[in-house]
């Protein structure tokens, strides 16, 4: 088994970043402690920087969320200070144990992606590319939870409407004395947008009333000001109150509008206020035993799992239908169920998967399920020889079962997300590497709780013939974060 993990992990690490990325990074320097990438991507013209301060105490083997420092000006020009270097001089990063990143921008900064030209998308830059990079590099969570966002003025534009529209990617955010509901071009917007239609579509004010749903059970914004954008806050603070979002508010801090640790100070603490206590609602399963798990292997299966440097790691044999699974001993109900899995190459037909799923019964599951794919539908997703299929599936209440098509040799983060919504029965969306699969509307609630498990199973819908070869996973770690409890009703 630690073979496999190694011939797996060392594929892996071999995937240079222009094939992860379409991207071509520099090699990295130090600048002042701080260490300095320069990347050339397909969302902007020319090089950019991305700057990255790390605690002093940074370990490569544990887990760290990262603040994304939203800039005001284009590249790293100073006219209204330098955000990173005030958080370093406030000691943020070993105050909090934050991975701190700051980038440049080849236009003003204004976040997001222009209608007509495909070199300026800024909101795509961050989410598809910094992102991913800062994550391939560094020890992070790697889940929304560990993804925070923090600016001021159209920076705090900025963190606003990336998390305001992809509130399944990002976790929480933070803005002082920032515009919120320009309807019209301001301050160079025009380059970045291009039309007001396409300004509409980022505009805070107007994410928050379709995005509402995704802020009301939890308190994920921080909204502070009292400067030159001070009806703006003000009016965003009544807006989010109408909808019943939560937030933080203080309108209290009338600073210089400028990087300040007068106002980043107090911001940055109610940020990290609302990320540690998220933190209280998540129970994270890393693997270094299976103290809290069960066998769940099926018929005569062979128990082969193991845990091999922190990695989970299931298999089954060739020319056999194993089922090898564990799941966990207690069951759990609404919140969010994550797992951070490696779907190596499965052999070509072999109906073999890989699984991430809950359980009650028959009826009450809710599932991911990797694998190569009958011919037929592989056809009809049009995948390639790099593709494999992912089934997300509620077993009943409604029954419901999608496909999309996954890279193989690559780590994933699947997710099923469990709200409460019409009539408090059970709201699920699927989510892989941060972007929403599937959503369905259940007929059943609280009453219904799950175990979570993990497996590698040989089942005939994954495939056109029983496997020829041994196929296996591997799984980094699973993680329950809980909903909050439900209101009366």
């Amino acid at each position: 088994m630690k073979s496999v993990l190694i011939n797996s992990l060392a594929l892996l690490a071999a995937l240079s970043a222009t094939e992860v990325w379409g991207a071509s990074p520099a090699g990295a320097v130090i600048e002042d402690g701080v260490t300095v990438y320069r990347v050339e991507t397909p969302y902007q013209n020319g090089v950019q920087e991305i700057r990255v301060l790390l605690p002093d105490g940074y370990r490569a083997d544990e887990p760290h969320r990262v603040l994304y420092v939203l800039p005001v000006e284009k590249g790293f020009e100073q006219r209204y200070g330098y955000g990173l270097d005030v958080l370093r001089q406030m000691d943020a990063h070993n105050r909090y144990g934050l991975i701190i990143v700051q980038m440049g921008f080849e236009k003003e900064p204004w976040f997001g992606d222009h209608a007509t030209d495909p070199n300026t998308r800024q909101a795509s830059y961050l989410k598809e590319f910094v992102v991913p990079f800062i994550e391939n590099q560094y020890a992070t969570i790697g889940a929304p939870e560990g993804r925070l966002l923090f600016g001021f003025s159209k920076s705090g534009w900025g963190a606003f409407s990336l998390i305001l529209t992809y509130p399944e990617f990002f976790g929480f955010a933070a803005a002082w004395d920032a515009p919120m509901s320009l309807d019209e071009f301001r301050h160079r917007m025009e380059a970045v947008y291009g039309t007001l239609e396409q300004l509409d579509a980022y505009r805070p004010d107007l994410l928050a009333a379709r995005q509402k749903r995704h802020f009301q059970d939890q308190t994920r914004l921080v909204l502070t000001g009292q400067k030159d954008w001070e009806a703006h806050t003000a009016g965003m603070h009544a807006l989010l109150d109408e909808l019943q979002i939560r937030h933080v508010y203080d309108d209290s801090l009338n600073v210089t509008h400028r990087w300040d640790a007068d106002w980043m100070a107090p911001t940055l603490e109610a940020l990290m206020g609302l990320a540690q206590e998220d933190e209280t609602r998540r129970i994270r399963w890393e693997f270094r035993d299976l103290d809290d798990w069960r066998d769940d292997s099926q018929g005569e299966s062979p128990r082969s799992y193991s845990i091999v440097d922190g990695v989970l790691c299931i298999s089954t044999r060739r020319q056999t239908r194993d089922r090898v699974k564990v799941r966990t001993a207690e069951r759990f109900g609404a919140g969010t169920y994550t797992w951070h899995l490696y779907a190596p190459a499965m052999g070509p037909g072999d109906q073999a998967s890989i699984g991430a799923f809950l359980y009650r019964d028959d009826r009450h599951e809710v599932d991911f399920e990797i694998g190569y794919g009958k011919a037929a539908l592989r056809r009809e997703l049009n995948a390639s020889e790099t593709d494999l299929v992912c089934y997300c599936t509620c077993q009943g209440h409604p029954y419901s079962s999608s496909q999309m098509l996954v890279r193989r040799d690559a780590w994933h983060t699947v997710s099923i997300d469990i709200r409460r919504g019409e009539d408090y029965n059970y709201l699920i969306t699927w989510l892989v590497n941060g972007k929403r699969a599937k959503q369905l509307q259940t007929t059943f609630g609280d009453e219904v709780t799950f175990t979570i498990h993990c497996s590698m199973e040989n089942l005939t819908f994954m495939g056109d013939h029983i496997p020829t070869q041994d196929n296996h996973a591997l799984f980094d770690y699973v993680e329950f974060a809980a909903a909050p409890p439900a209101e009366d009703h």
